[in-house]
Order: structure tokens, then sequence, then C-alpha cells
């Protein structure tokens, strides 16, 4: 598939605010337009930063998997580990994207 006929179609999908995301320590996660897409709370006993990291990472995180899921291998091929990967990627897109059940 043509890397920018992906880019594109990914777009055209996306309902979540468009990434890059960033973690801004004092008001929380900034989307690419500057923003606030979410905050990260916590008690004084946990450090909110290796959340706010991987929430700032989120948009990434989906597009690599998607990304990924464009050069699976022929399934039919794979081993049964190889299949629960390419499985487990398609569940948490879902999950990620609200098109699953829960």
């Amino acid at each position: 598939m043509d890397e920018d006929c992906f880019e594109t179609q990914i777009l055209e999908q996306m309902k979540h605010t468009p990434g890059p995301w960033r973690v801004d320590y004092a008001t929380g996660i900034r989307g690419a337009d500057e923003k606030v897409v979410a905050y990260v709370l916590s008690d004084a006993s946990i450090d909110p930063a290796p959340d706010a990291r991987l929430i700032a990472a989120a948009p990434e995180l989906l597009e690599a998997l998607e990304m990924l899921l464009t050069v699976e291998p022929n399934y039919f091929s794979a081993d049964a580990y190889e299949r629960s990967l390419w499985e487990n990627a398609r569940e948490t897109i879902a999950k990620a994207t609200g098109k699953n059940n829960s």
C-alpha cells in the first residue's frame, strides 16, 4: 500500500485528537494543536510521569500497530505464536478505536 494513501486513510478514520501528543507537566497532555487532551492525576505516593509519557505516546503506538498490520505475513503460514501477536494487535487497535464490544 502506498504510504501517503495509508496515512490519508488513517487520518480519515481517526476520531481522537491528532498526535503527536506531548507531556506538559504543568498542565497535562497536549495535542499537536496545543489543546489539553488529558490530565494525569495521582496521589502523592505515585509518580505520574510514567503514566503521562505512556498516554502521550498513544497516537504513535496506535499508528505503529496499524502500520504493522499492513505488512502482515501470510496468516496461514505463520505459527500459532505469530498469529496470536497479530490477533493481539488487531484487538488492541479495536480497543483503542472503540470498535470492540467492551
